[in-house]
């Protein structure tokens, strides 16, 4: 059992998101509350929230093509191997 820092309620393990950077591997607060601060952040200034999250898209974009391109070369080996 932890207790949550934003809502002060003692709740399982598994309400809480993993965080392998603090001690007990755990975030402080729980993930309703964790939902509700970005909700609450997001709709505070869309606009600039869309416009970071299409700026990471656009830095991450050939990051992530390089990946899918690995996933599915190995799907096709995996396929094949299957198969033939």
């Amino acid at each position: 059992m932890k207790t949550c820092r934003k809502c002060n309620i003692e709740k399982s393990e598994d309400a809480f998101y993993k965080n392998s950077k603090v001690r007990g591997g755990l975030h402080s607060s729980c993930i309703e509350c964790d939902k509700a601060i970005s909700k609450k952040h997001y709709w505070a200034d869309p606009i600039k929230e869309r416009k970071r999250s299409n700026k990471y898209y656009v830095l991450t974009k050939e990051k992530h093509k390089e990946k899918y391109k690995e996933e599915m070369m190995q799907n096709l080996l995996l396929r094949a191997s299957v198969i033939g």
